[in-house]
C-alpha cells in the first residue's frame, strides 16, 4: 500500500522527493537508545570511582581515628563505643557520598530527558544497590580495619 502511494505521487508530481520518515525515526531512536546506555556506563563507571575516593578518604583519616579512640579509651570509653562511633562516622559518610551522587545523577537525567524530550524513569534497583554500597562498604572496610593486628609502630 504504502508503495503504491509512492509510485502515484511519483507520478503525479516528479519532482517530490518521498522519505520514509518512520524508517528515519527508528534509526535515530537506535542511536538514542545506543548513546543512553553509553551514557548509564559512564555514570556507573564515575560511582565506582567515587566509592574509591570515598574509601581513600577513609584511609586517609585512620591515623586521626586511631589517635581519638586511644584518648577516648584513656577517658574511659569502651570497644563497643569506640567501634559504634566508628561505624556510625562511616554510614554517615557513606549517606552523604549517596545523597549527594544520586541527587546529582537525578537532577542531570532529569534535566537530559527534558531537553531531548525522551522519557526519564530513574533505576530503582541501581539506586538501591548504591545505597546498600555506599552504606555497607564503609563499615565493612572500618570492621576489617578494627580486626587487623595493628603490628609495629614505625
Amino acid at each position: 500500500r504504502s508503495d503504491d502511494f509512492k509510485k502515484a505521487l511519483g507520478s503525479a508530481a516528479p519532482n517530490v522527493s518521498v522519505i520514509d520518515a518512520g524508517s528515519v525515526l527508528d534509526q535515530v531512536g537506535e542511536v538514542l537508545a545506543v548513546l543512553l546506555a553509553a551514557l548509564k556506563g559512564l555514570a556507573w563507571f564515575c560511582v565506582a570511582v567515587g566509592l574509591l575516593v570515598l574509601a581513600g578518604t577513609l584511609a586517609m583519616g585512620h591515623r586521626e581515628r586511631r589517635a581519638d579512640a586511644a584518648l577516648l579509651r584513656a577517658l574511659g570509653a569502651g570497644t563497643r563505643l569506640l567501634a559504634g562511633a566508628d561505624l556510625a562516622a562511616f554510614a554517615a559518610a557513606g549517606l552523604s557520598t549517596f545523597l549527594l551522587g544520586a541527587g546529582t545523577a537525578y537532577g542531570l537525567g532529569a534535566f537530559l530527558s527534558f531537553r531531548l524530550d525522551i522519557a526519564f524513569s530513574p533505576d530503582a534497583p541501581g539506586l538501591a544497590a548504591l545505597l546498600a554500597a555506599a552504606l555497607l562498604l564503609p563499615r565493612r572496610w572500618a570492621w576489617r580495619r578494627r580486626r587487623r593486628p595493628t603490628g609495629r609502630r614505625r
